[in-house]
Protein backbone atom coordinates (compact mmCIF):
# COMPACT_ATOMS: atom_id res chain seq x y z
CA UNK A 1 0.00 0.00 0.00
CA UNK A 2 2.87 2.39 0.72
CA UNK A 3 3.94 2.27 -2.93
CA UNK A 4 0.52 3.54 -3.95
CA UNK A 5 0.75 6.65 -1.76
CA UNK A 6 2.34 9.89 -2.96
CA UNK A 7 6.01 10.33 -1.88
CA UNK A 8 5.29 12.89 0.90
CA UNK A 9 2.87 10.43 2.55
CA UNK A 10 4.81 7.20 2.24
CA UNK A 11 6.64 7.61 5.51
CA UNK A 12 3.80 9.31 7.30
CA UNK A 13 2.79 7.73 10.58
CA UNK A 14 -0.92 7.64 11.00
CA UNK A 15 -0.65 6.75 14.67
CA UNK A 16 0.81 9.49 16.88
CA UNK A 17 4.15 8.54 18.32
CA UNK A 18 4.02 8.59 22.08
CA UNK A 19 7.68 7.67 22.52
CA UNK A 20 8.93 4.73 24.52
CA UNK A 21 7.22 5.64 27.80
CA UNK A 22 3.79 4.17 26.94
CA UNK A 23 5.52 0.88 26.06
CA UNK A 24 7.54 0.92 29.28
CA UNK A 25 4.43 1.71 31.33
CA UNK A 26 2.50 -1.02 29.55
CA UNK A 27 5.20 -3.62 30.20
CA UNK A 28 5.46 -2.55 33.85
CA UNK A 29 1.73 -2.80 34.45
CA UNK A 30 1.61 -6.09 32.56
CA UNK A 31 4.26 -7.43 34.93
CA UNK A 32 2.29 -6.19 37.92
CA UNK A 33 -0.81 -7.85 36.48
CA UNK A 34 1.02 -11.18 36.17
CA UNK A 35 2.36 -10.90 39.71
CA UNK A 36 -1.10 -10.07 40.96
CA UNK A 37 -2.51 -13.18 39.29
CA UNK A 38 0.04 -15.34 41.06
CA UNK A 39 -0.71 -13.75 44.45
CA UNK A 40 -4.49 -13.89 44.18
CA UNK A 41 -4.94 -17.51 45.10
CA UNK A 42 -6.58 -20.20 42.96
CA UNK A 43 -10.18 -19.17 43.60
CA UNK A 44 -9.87 -15.48 42.74
CA UNK A 45 -7.46 -16.32 39.90
CA UNK A 46 -10.05 -18.61 38.36
CA UNK A 47 -12.80 -16.02 38.76
CA UNK A 48 -10.65 -13.32 37.14
CA UNK A 49 -9.93 -15.80 34.36
CA UNK A 50 -13.67 -16.33 33.84
CA UNK A 51 -14.17 -12.56 33.73
CA UNK A 52 -11.46 -12.05 31.14
CA UNK A 53 -12.76 -15.00 29.08
CA UNK A 54 -16.24 -13.48 29.05
CA UNK A 55 -14.78 -10.12 28.03
CA UNK A 56 -12.73 -11.80 25.28
CA UNK A 57 -15.76 -13.59 23.82
CA UNK A 58 -17.91 -10.46 23.96
CA UNK A 59 -15.18 -8.39 22.30
CA UNK A 60 -14.77 -11.01 19.60
CA UNK A 61 -18.44 -10.55 18.66
CA UNK A 62 -19.05 -6.86 19.37
CA UNK A 63 -15.87 -5.23 18.05
CA UNK A 64 -16.05 -6.44 14.42
CA UNK A 65 -19.78 -5.80 14.14
CA UNK A 66 -19.73 -2.40 15.83
CA UNK A 67 -16.62 -1.21 13.96
CA UNK A 68 -18.13 -2.23 10.63
CA UNK A 69 -21.35 -0.35 11.35
CA UNK A 70 -19.43 2.73 12.51
CA UNK A 71 -17.28 2.79 9.39
CA UNK A 72 -20.31 2.39 7.15
CA UNK A 73 -22.11 5.27 8.87
CA UNK A 74 -19.12 7.62 9.16
CA UNK A 75 -16.96 6.81 6.14
CA UNK A 76 -19.43 6.04 3.35
CA UNK A 77 -22.13 7.92 1.50
CA UNK A 78 -24.93 5.89 3.05
CA UNK A 79 -28.24 7.72 3.19
CA UNK A 80 -29.49 8.92 6.56
CA UNK A 81 -26.20 8.69 8.45
CA UNK A 82 -27.43 11.23 11.04
CA UNK A 83 -30.61 9.25 11.56
CA UNK A 84 -28.60 6.08 12.14
CA UNK A 85 -26.46 7.94 14.65
CA UNK A 86 -29.59 9.01 16.51
CA UNK A 87 -30.90 5.43 16.34
CA UNK A 88 -27.82 3.84 17.94
CA UNK A 89 -27.17 6.47 20.62
CA UNK A 90 -30.07 5.55 22.99
CA UNK A 91 -28.92 1.94 23.05
CA UNK A 92 -25.72 2.96 24.83
CA UNK A 93 -27.74 4.06 27.86
CA UNK A 94 -30.11 1.11 28.10
CA UNK A 95 -29.31 -0.80 31.32
CA UNK A 96 -28.06 -4.33 30.89
CA UNK A 97 -30.99 -5.85 32.76
CA UNK A 98 -33.33 -4.35 30.14
CA UNK A 99 -31.38 -6.21 27.47
CA UNK A 100 -31.81 -9.36 29.56
CA UNK A 101 -35.56 -8.76 29.77
CA UNK A 102 -35.84 -8.15 26.03
CA UNK A 103 -33.93 -11.24 24.99
CA UNK A 104 -35.68 -13.33 27.60
CA UNK A 105 -39.06 -12.31 26.18
CA UNK A 106 -37.82 -13.18 22.67
CA UNK A 107 -35.91 -16.46 22.90
CA UNK A 108 -35.97 -17.25 26.61
CA UNK A 109 -38.28 -19.65 28.40
CA UNK A 110 -41.81 -19.09 27.02
CA UNK A 111 -40.47 -16.43 24.65
CA UNK A 112 -42.53 -15.74 21.56
CA UNK A 113 -39.75 -17.20 19.36
CA UNK A 114 -39.27 -20.14 21.72
CA UNK A 115 -42.69 -21.64 22.57
CA UNK A 116 -42.64 -24.41 25.19
CA UNK A 117 -42.45 -27.98 23.96
CA UNK A 118 -43.97 -31.07 25.49
CA UNK A 119 -40.59 -32.74 25.94
CA UNK A 120 -38.73 -29.91 27.66
CA UNK A 121 -40.81 -26.82 28.57
CA UNK A 122 -37.70 -24.94 29.74
CA UNK A 123 -35.53 -25.58 26.68
CA UNK A 124 -33.78 -22.45 25.44
CA UNK A 125 -30.38 -21.43 24.10
CA UNK A 126 -30.46 -18.31 26.29
CA UNK A 127 -28.66 -19.85 29.22
CA UNK A 128 -25.16 -20.15 30.60
CA UNK A 129 -22.24 -18.81 28.62
CA UNK A 130 -24.19 -18.52 25.37
CA UNK A 131 -26.83 -16.33 26.99
CA UNK A 132 -24.28 -14.15 28.80
CA UNK A 133 -22.17 -13.60 25.67
CA UNK A 134 -25.23 -12.93 23.50
CA UNK A 135 -26.76 -10.33 25.82
CA UNK A 136 -23.45 -8.63 26.60
CA UNK A 137 -22.55 -8.49 22.91
CA UNK A 138 -25.95 -7.08 21.92
CA UNK A 139 -25.54 -4.36 24.54
CA UNK A 140 -21.89 -3.70 23.59
CA UNK A 141 -22.37 -3.25 19.84
CA UNK A 142 -23.99 0.23 20.15
CA UNK A 143 -21.20 1.28 22.51
CA UNK A 144 -18.57 0.20 19.99
CA UNK A 145 -20.44 2.06 17.25
CA UNK A 146 -20.45 5.34 19.17
CA UNK A 147 -16.83 5.12 20.37
CA UNK A 148 -15.50 4.25 16.92
CA UNK A 149 -17.63 7.00 15.37
CA UNK A 150 -15.94 9.52 17.67
CA UNK A 151 -12.54 8.14 16.73
CA UNK A 152 -13.29 8.25 13.00
CA UNK A 153 -14.34 11.90 13.31
CA UNK A 154 -10.78 12.82 14.37
CA UNK A 155 -8.64 10.87 11.91
CA UNK A 156 -6.35 12.45 9.31
CA UNK A 157 -8.57 13.14 6.31
CA UNK A 158 -5.64 14.45 4.27
CA UNK A 159 -3.99 11.03 4.21
CA UNK A 160 -7.25 9.42 3.13
CA UNK A 161 -7.78 11.88 0.30
CA UNK A 162 -4.19 11.45 -0.90
CA UNK A 163 -4.51 7.66 -0.84
CA UNK A 164 -7.87 7.80 -2.67
CA UNK A 165 -6.12 9.40 -5.65
CA UNK A 166 -4.18 6.24 -6.40
CA UNK A 167 -5.96 3.39 -4.62
CA UNK A 168 -9.41 1.86 -4.50
CA UNK A 169 -11.78 2.88 -1.68
CA UNK A 170 -11.55 -0.59 -0.20
CA UNK A 171 -7.75 -0.34 0.11
CA UNK A 172 -8.02 3.18 1.53
CA UNK A 173 -10.37 1.92 4.23
CA UNK A 174 -8.16 -1.07 5.06
CA UNK A 175 -4.72 0.52 4.94
CA UNK A 176 -5.39 4.15 5.96
CA UNK A 177 -8.71 4.53 7.79
CA UNK A 178 -8.75 1.38 9.89
CA UNK A 179 -5.20 1.79 11.30
CA UNK A 180 -6.11 5.29 12.48
CA UNK A 181 -9.21 3.93 14.24
CA UNK A 182 -7.29 1.36 16.27
CA UNK A 183 -7.06 3.56 19.35
CA UNK A 184 -10.83 4.09 19.52
CA UNK A 185 -11.45 0.38 18.94
CA UNK A 186 -9.04 -0.39 21.78
CA UNK A 187 -10.89 2.05 24.07
CA UNK A 188 -14.18 0.29 23.28
CA UNK A 189 -12.60 -3.09 24.01
CA UNK A 190 -11.28 -1.90 27.37
CA UNK A 191 -14.63 -0.45 28.38
CA UNK A 192 -16.37 -3.72 27.44
CA UNK A 193 -13.84 -5.57 29.60
CA UNK A 194 -14.61 -3.31 32.56
CA UNK A 195 -18.36 -3.87 32.16
CA UNK A 196 -17.99 -7.64 31.87
CA UNK A 197 -15.85 -7.86 35.00
CA UNK A 198 -17.69 -5.42 37.27
CA UNK A 199 -21.38 -5.59 36.35
CA UNK A 200 -23.72 -8.31 37.63
CA UNK A 201 -26.90 -7.60 35.65
CA UNK A 202 -26.22 -10.35 33.11
CA UNK A 203 -23.90 -12.74 34.90
CA UNK A 204 -26.17 -13.10 37.94
CA UNK A 205 -29.07 -14.05 35.69
CA UNK A 206 -27.12 -16.66 33.72
CA UNK A 207 -24.99 -17.97 36.58
CA UNK A 208 -21.53 -16.96 35.30
CA UNK A 209 -18.93 -16.56 38.04
CA UNK A 210 -17.18 -13.30 37.18
CA UNK A 211 -15.24 -10.94 39.43
CA UNK A 212 -18.18 -8.70 40.28
CA UNK A 213 -20.56 -11.65 40.56
CA UNK A 214 -18.28 -13.34 43.09
CA UNK A 215 -18.32 -10.29 45.34
CA UNK A 216 -22.10 -9.98 45.07
CA UNK A 217 -22.71 -13.67 45.80
CA UNK A 218 -20.25 -13.73 48.69
CA UNK A 219 -21.90 -10.66 50.20
CA UNK A 220 -25.35 -12.22 49.88
CA UNK A 221 -24.05 -15.36 51.64
CA UNK A 222 -22.62 -13.37 54.55
CA UNK A 223 -18.92 -13.45 53.65
CA UNK A 224 -18.60 -9.71 54.37
CA UNK A 225 -20.49 -9.08 57.63
CA UNK A 226 -20.97 -5.38 58.12
CA UNK A 227 -20.62 -5.56 61.90
CA UNK A 228 -17.10 -6.97 61.82
CA UNK A 229 -18.10 -10.44 63.12
CA UNK A 230 -16.87 -13.72 61.68
CA UNK A 231 -18.16 -14.57 58.20
CA UNK A 232 -20.94 -17.10 57.81
CA UNK A 233 -19.15 -18.89 54.96
CA UNK A 234 -15.61 -20.33 55.27
CA UNK A 235 -13.67 -17.96 53.00
CA UNK A 236 -10.00 -17.31 53.66
CA UNK A 237 -8.75 -13.81 54.34
CA UNK A 238 -6.88 -13.73 51.02
CA UNK A 239 -10.05 -14.70 49.17
CA UNK A 240 -12.10 -12.13 50.99
CA UNK A 241 -10.06 -8.94 50.83
CA UNK A 242 -6.49 -9.19 49.58
CA UNK A 243 -7.53 -11.25 46.57
CA UNK A 244 -10.33 -8.85 45.72
CA UNK A 245 -7.97 -5.90 46.04
CA UNK A 246 -5.39 -7.55 43.79
CA UNK A 247 -8.05 -8.37 41.23
CA UNK A 248 -9.29 -4.79 41.20
CA UNK A 249 -5.77 -3.43 40.80
CA UNK A 250 -5.02 -5.92 38.02
CA UNK A 251 -8.10 -4.95 36.03
CA UNK A 252 -7.46 -1.29 36.80
CA UNK A 253 -3.91 -1.57 35.43
CA UNK A 254 -5.25 -2.76 32.09
CA UNK A 255 -7.68 0.13 32.05
CA UNK A 256 -4.95 2.65 32.90
CA UNK A 257 -2.75 1.52 30.00
CA UNK A 258 -5.58 1.47 27.49
CA UNK A 259 -7.04 4.83 28.44
CA UNK A 260 -3.61 6.47 28.55
CA UNK A 261 -2.56 5.27 25.11
CA UNK A 262 -5.98 5.74 23.52
CA UNK A 263 -6.66 9.18 24.97
CA UNK A 264 -3.20 10.37 23.99
CA UNK A 265 -3.72 9.16 20.44
CA UNK A 266 -7.08 10.89 20.13
CA UNK A 267 -5.77 14.07 21.77
CA UNK A 268 -2.85 14.21 19.33
CA UNK A 269 -5.22 13.90 16.39
CA UNK A 270 -7.46 16.70 17.61
CA UNK A 271 -4.45 19.04 17.37
CA UNK A 272 -3.83 18.13 13.74
CA UNK A 273 -4.93 20.31 10.85
CA UNK A 274 -8.47 19.28 9.96
CA UNK A 275 -9.43 18.81 6.33
CA UNK A 276 -12.63 17.69 4.71
CA UNK A 277 -13.42 14.08 5.63
CA UNK A 278 -13.14 11.46 2.91
CA UNK A 279 -16.07 9.15 2.31
CA UNK A 280 -16.43 6.02 0.23
CA UNK A 281 -18.69 6.93 -2.70
CA UNK A 282 -21.20 4.11 -2.85
CA UNK A 283 -23.30 3.19 -5.85
CA UNK A 284 -27.05 2.80 -5.56
CA UNK A 285 -26.87 -0.97 -5.15
CA UNK A 286 -24.03 -0.67 -2.64
CA UNK A 287 -26.00 1.87 -0.63
CA UNK A 288 -28.88 -0.59 -0.41
CA UNK A 289 -26.57 -3.32 0.84
CA UNK A 290 -24.96 -0.99 3.38
CA UNK A 291 -28.35 0.17 4.62
CA UNK A 292 -29.49 -3.44 5.02
CA UNK A 293 -26.37 -4.30 7.03
CA UNK A 294 -26.81 -1.36 9.41
CA UNK A 295 -30.55 -1.96 9.74
CA UNK A 296 -30.02 -5.66 10.47
CA UNK A 297 -27.56 -4.89 13.26
CA UNK A 298 -29.91 -2.28 14.73
CA UNK A 299 -32.87 -4.64 14.63
CA UNK A 300 -30.85 -7.40 16.25
CA UNK A 301 -29.64 -5.10 19.05
CA UNK A 302 -32.85 -3.23 19.83
CA UNK A 303 -35.68 -4.06 17.45
CA UNK A 304 -36.00 -7.69 18.49
CA UNK A 305 -35.65 -7.15 22.27
CA UNK A 306 -37.93 -4.10 22.51
CA UNK A 307 -40.42 -5.54 20.05
CA UNK A 308 -40.54 -8.71 22.13
CA UNK A 309 -41.19 -6.67 25.27
CA UNK A 310 -44.07 -4.91 23.52
CA UNK A 311 -45.49 -8.29 22.48
CA UNK A 312 -45.11 -9.63 26.01
CA UNK A 313 -46.89 -6.63 27.50
CA UNK A 314 -49.78 -6.94 25.06
CA UNK A 315 -50.49 -10.64 25.00
CA UNK A 316 -52.80 -12.19 27.62
CA UNK A 317 -51.97 -15.60 29.01
CA UNK A 318 -54.45 -17.82 27.17
CA UNK A 319 -54.39 -21.60 26.97
CA UNK A 320 -56.14 -24.03 24.64
CA UNK A 321 -56.01 -27.75 25.48
CA UNK A 322 -52.90 -27.28 27.54
CA UNK A 323 -51.08 -25.24 24.87
CA UNK A 324 -50.44 -21.49 25.09
CA UNK A 325 -52.24 -19.25 22.61
CA UNK A 326 -50.18 -16.31 21.37
CA UNK A 327 -52.49 -13.36 20.79
CA UNK A 328 -51.79 -9.65 21.04
CA UNK A 329 -54.30 -7.02 22.09
CA UNK A 330 -53.81 -3.26 22.09
CA UNK A 331 -56.28 -2.89 24.93
CA UNK A 332 -54.40 -5.47 27.02
CA UNK A 333 -51.14 -3.66 26.25
CA UNK A 334 -52.56 -0.35 27.47
CA UNK A 335 -54.02 -2.03 30.54
CA UNK A 336 -50.68 -3.68 31.38
CA UNK A 337 -48.80 -0.41 31.04
CA UNK A 338 -51.33 1.42 33.20
CA UNK A 339 -51.22 -1.31 35.86
CA UNK A 340 -47.43 -1.23 36.00
CA UNK A 341 -47.45 2.55 36.32
CA UNK A 342 -50.05 2.39 39.10
CA UNK A 343 -48.27 -0.33 41.08
CA UNK A 344 -44.75 1.00 40.68
CA UNK A 345 -45.34 4.72 40.27
CA UNK A 346 -43.77 5.60 43.63
CA UNK A 347 -40.66 3.61 42.80
CA UNK A 348 -40.35 5.36 39.43
CA UNK A 349 -40.75 8.80 40.98
CA UNK A 350 -38.20 8.00 43.69
CA UNK A 351 -35.77 6.66 41.08
CA UNK A 352 -36.17 9.78 38.95
CA UNK A 353 -35.53 11.97 42.01
CA UNK A 354 -32.40 9.95 42.80
CA UNK A 355 -31.24 10.23 39.18
CA UNK A 356 -31.74 14.00 39.23
CA UNK A 357 -29.73 14.32 42.45
CA UNK A 358 -26.95 12.15 41.07
CA UNK A 359 -26.91 14.19 37.86
CA UNK A 360 -26.49 17.48 39.75
CA UNK A 361 -23.86 16.24 42.20
CA UNK A 362 -21.92 14.21 39.65
CA UNK A 363 -21.77 17.09 37.16
CA UNK A 364 -20.62 19.44 39.94
CA UNK A 365 -17.90 17.07 41.13
CA UNK A 366 -16.86 16.34 37.55
CA UNK A 367 -16.55 20.05 36.79
CA UNK A 368 -14.34 20.66 39.82
CA UNK A 369 -12.11 17.66 39.10
CA UNK A 370 -11.81 18.39 35.38
CA UNK A 371 -11.08 22.06 35.98
CA UNK A 372 -8.43 21.19 38.56
CA UNK A 373 -6.76 18.91 36.04
CA UNK A 374 -6.91 21.67 33.42
CA UNK A 375 -5.77 24.53 35.65
CA UNK A 376 -3.00 22.59 37.41
CA UNK A 377 -1.47 20.25 34.79
CA UNK A 378 0.64 18.49 37.41
CA UNK A 379 -2.53 17.21 39.08
CA UNK A 380 -3.85 15.68 35.86
CA UNK A 381 -2.07 12.28 36.20
CA UNK A 382 -3.24 11.89 39.79
CA UNK A 383 -6.84 12.73 38.94
CA UNK A 384 -6.74 10.51 35.86
CA UNK A 385 -5.42 7.50 37.80
CA UNK A 386 -8.03 8.00 40.52
CA UNK A 387 -10.82 8.20 37.95
CA UNK A 388 -9.60 5.08 36.18
CA UNK A 389 -9.32 3.06 39.38
CA UNK A 390 -12.86 4.07 40.35
CA UNK A 391 -14.03 2.92 36.93
CA UNK A 392 -12.35 -0.45 37.44
CA UNK A 393 -13.80 -0.85 40.94
CA UNK A 394 -16.56 -3.50 40.83
CA UNK A 395 -19.98 -2.23 41.81
CA UNK A 396 -20.61 -4.94 44.44
CA UNK A 397 -17.31 -4.05 46.12
CA UNK A 398 -18.49 -0.44 46.41
CA UNK A 399 -21.69 -1.71 47.99
CA UNK A 400 -19.82 -3.92 50.46
CA UNK A 401 -17.60 -1.03 51.62
CA UNK A 402 -20.57 1.30 52.06
CA UNK A 403 -22.48 -1.35 54.02
CA UNK A 404 -19.54 -1.68 56.36
CA UNK A 405 -19.36 2.10 56.75
CA UNK A 406 -23.07 2.56 57.54
CA UNK A 407 -23.31 -0.42 59.92
CA UNK A 408 -21.07 0.78 62.72
CA UNK A 409 -21.90 -0.42 66.24
CA UNK A 410 -23.55 2.11 68.59
CA UNK A 411 -20.41 2.47 70.74
CA UNK A 412 -18.30 3.88 67.87
CA UNK A 413 -17.95 7.65 68.44
CA UNK A 414 -19.23 10.02 65.72
CA UNK A 415 -20.32 7.10 63.55
CA UNK A 416 -23.18 5.70 65.61
CA UNK A 417 -25.74 7.83 63.72
CA UNK A 418 -24.85 6.38 60.33
CA UNK A 419 -27.05 3.31 60.82
CA UNK A 420 -30.08 5.52 61.48
CA UNK A 421 -29.23 7.65 58.48
CA UNK A 422 -28.92 4.51 56.36
CA UNK A 423 -32.30 3.13 57.46
CA UNK A 424 -34.26 6.37 56.97
CA UNK A 425 -32.71 7.84 53.80
CA UNK A 426 -31.24 6.87 50.46
CA UNK A 427 -27.82 8.26 51.35
CA UNK A 428 -26.10 4.90 50.75
CA UNK A 429 -27.53 4.38 47.21
CA UNK A 430 -26.70 8.02 46.45
CA UNK A 431 -23.06 7.62 47.49
CA UNK A 432 -22.77 4.28 45.68
CA UNK A 433 -24.04 5.75 42.43
CA UNK A 434 -21.86 8.83 42.76
CA UNK A 435 -18.77 6.66 43.16
CA UNK A 436 -19.76 4.67 40.09
CA UNK A 437 -20.93 7.50 37.84
CA UNK A 438 -18.78 10.53 38.71
CA UNK A 439 -15.67 9.11 36.96
CA UNK A 440 -17.58 8.83 33.67
CA UNK A 441 -18.92 12.37 34.01
CA UNK A 442 -15.39 13.58 34.81
CA UNK A 443 -14.02 12.10 31.59
CA UNK A 444 -16.75 13.86 29.60
CA UNK A 445 -16.14 17.27 31.22
CA UNK A 446 -12.37 16.85 31.03
CA UNK A 447 -12.57 16.32 27.27
CA UNK A 448 -14.24 19.73 26.99
CA UNK A 449 -12.01 21.52 29.48
CA UNK A 450 -8.85 20.45 27.67
CA UNK A 451 -10.07 22.28 24.56
CA UNK A 452 -10.15 25.67 26.29
CA UNK A 453 -7.63 28.00 24.58
CA UNK A 454 -4.63 28.70 26.75
CA UNK A 455 -4.71 32.34 25.66
CA UNK A 456 -8.08 32.85 27.36
CA UNK A 457 -6.74 31.50 30.62
CA UNK A 458 -3.59 33.62 30.37
CA UNK A 459 -5.65 36.76 29.81
CA UNK A 460 -7.74 35.98 32.88
CA UNK A 461 -4.64 35.38 34.99
CA UNK A 462 -3.17 38.66 33.77
CA UNK A 463 -6.30 40.45 35.01
CA UNK A 464 -5.74 38.94 38.43
CA UNK A 465 -8.42 36.24 38.33
CA UNK A 466 -7.90 33.18 40.49
CA UNK A 467 -8.84 29.51 40.16
CA UNK A 468 -12.49 29.93 41.14
CA UNK A 469 -13.13 33.15 39.23
CA UNK A 470 -11.69 31.78 35.99
CA UNK A 471 -13.87 28.70 36.43
CA UNK A 472 -17.09 30.73 36.62
CA UNK A 473 -16.14 33.50 34.18
CA UNK A 474 -14.26 31.54 31.48
CA UNK A 475 -14.55 27.76 31.78
CA UNK A 476 -18.22 27.23 32.62
CA UNK A 477 -19.64 29.80 30.13
CA UNK A 478 -17.65 28.15 27.31
CA UNK A 479 -18.25 24.55 28.35
CA UNK A 480 -21.76 24.63 29.80
CA UNK A 481 -23.04 22.28 27.09
CA UNK A 482 -20.37 19.74 28.02
CA UNK A 483 -21.28 20.00 31.70
CA UNK A 484 -24.97 19.64 30.90
CA UNK A 485 -24.15 16.66 28.69
CA UNK A 486 -22.28 15.03 31.56
CA UNK A 487 -25.24 15.67 33.88
CA UNK A 488 -27.75 14.06 31.52
CA UNK A 489 -25.49 11.04 31.03
CA UNK A 490 -25.07 10.73 34.80
CA UNK A 491 -28.83 10.77 35.31
CA UNK A 492 -29.33 8.09 32.68
CA UNK A 493 -26.66 5.90 34.22
CA UNK A 494 -28.25 6.38 37.64
CA UNK A 495 -31.54 4.93 36.41
CA UNK A 496 -29.74 1.81 35.25
CA UNK A 497 -27.12 1.38 38.00
CA UNK A 498 -27.64 -1.95 39.72
CA UNK A 499 -24.36 -3.57 40.79
CA UNK A 500 -23.76 -1.34 43.82
CA UNK A 501 -27.31 -0.11 44.44
CA UNK A 502 -28.78 -3.58 44.95
CA UNK A 503 -26.56 -4.16 48.00
CA UNK A 504 -27.09 -0.85 49.80
CA UNK A 505 -30.74 0.01 49.22
CA UNK A 506 -32.59 0.12 52.57
CA UNK A 507 -35.91 -1.48 53.34
CA UNK A 508 -38.98 0.22 51.94
CA UNK A 509 -39.32 1.73 48.50
CA UNK A 510 -36.75 0.27 46.11
CA UNK A 511 -35.26 1.89 43.02
CA UNK A 512 -36.99 0.77 39.88
CA UNK A 513 -33.79 -0.91 38.67
CA UNK A 514 -33.61 -3.13 41.75
CA UNK A 515 -37.32 -3.99 41.61
CA UNK A 516 -37.24 -4.83 37.89
CA UNK A 517 -34.12 -6.98 38.30
CA UNK A 518 -35.68 -8.89 41.21
CA UNK A 519 -38.90 -9.51 39.31
CA UNK A 520 -36.98 -10.67 36.26
CA UNK A 521 -35.55 -13.60 38.23
CA UNK A 522 -39.07 -15.01 38.57
CA UNK A 523 -39.60 -14.99 34.81
CA UNK A 524 -40.66 -12.52 32.19
CA UNK A 525 -44.27 -11.35 32.34
CA UNK A 526 -46.37 -8.42 31.25
CA UNK A 527 -45.56 -6.22 34.23
CA UNK A 528 -41.80 -6.71 33.87
CA UNK A 529 -42.08 -5.96 30.17
CA UNK A 530 -44.07 -2.80 30.92
CA UNK A 531 -41.45 -1.55 33.40
CA UNK A 532 -38.70 -2.27 30.87
CA UNK A 533 -40.58 -0.32 28.20
CA UNK A 534 -41.05 2.64 30.54
CA UNK A 535 -37.34 2.75 31.33
CA UNK A 536 -36.49 2.38 27.64
CA UNK A 537 -38.73 5.33 26.80
CA UNK A 538 -36.95 7.46 29.42
CA UNK A 539 -33.60 6.45 27.95
CA UNK A 540 -34.72 7.42 24.45
CA UNK A 541 -36.00 10.82 25.58
CA UNK A 542 -32.83 11.62 27.49
CA UNK A 543 -30.72 10.40 24.57
CA UNK A 544 -32.43 12.97 22.37
CA UNK A 545 -31.30 15.63 24.85
CA UNK A 546 -27.76 14.19 24.79
CA UNK A 547 -27.70 14.31 21.00
CA UNK A 548 -28.97 17.90 20.94
CA UNK A 549 -26.34 19.01 23.48
CA UNK A 550 -23.59 17.18 21.59
CA UNK A 551 -24.52 18.88 18.31
CA UNK A 552 -24.68 22.28 19.99
CA UNK A 553 -21.26 21.70 21.55
CA UNK A 554 -19.86 20.66 18.16
CA UNK A 555 -21.17 23.84 16.55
Amino acid sequence: MSKLLPPPLRDRKHEPSGGIWPLVAGLLLAGLFAMGLLAMGPRIRGIVGHSLLLALLVNAVALPVGSLVAMVIQKSTIRGSRWWLAAFLPLVFLPLYLHVAGWQSAIGVNGWLNPPTAGDPGATILRGWIGAVLVHAAAAVPLVVMVVLIGLAHIDGEAEQAAALCASPRRVMWYVTLPQARSSIALAAIWITVVCTSDISVTDFFGIRTFGEEIYTASAMGAFPSDGSSPEVPLSLVTRWQGLLLGTLAIGSLLVVGLFVGSRAIADRTLQHRVAAWRWPLKTSEQSVATCVVATVWLACVGLPLGSLALEAGRPRLWDNGQPVFEWSASHFAQTMATALRLHGREMVASLALALTVALLASLAATLLAWSARYWPKSKPTIAIGVVLLLALPGPLVGVVLLRLFSQPPDVPMLDKLATLYDRTWIAPLLAQLLRITPIATLIVLAGMMKLPESHLDNARTDGAGWLRILFSVAIPRQWTTIALAGVVAGLLSLGELSATVLVVPAGIEPISVRTFAMLHYGINGRVAALALFLSAVAWLCSAVVLALARRRHR
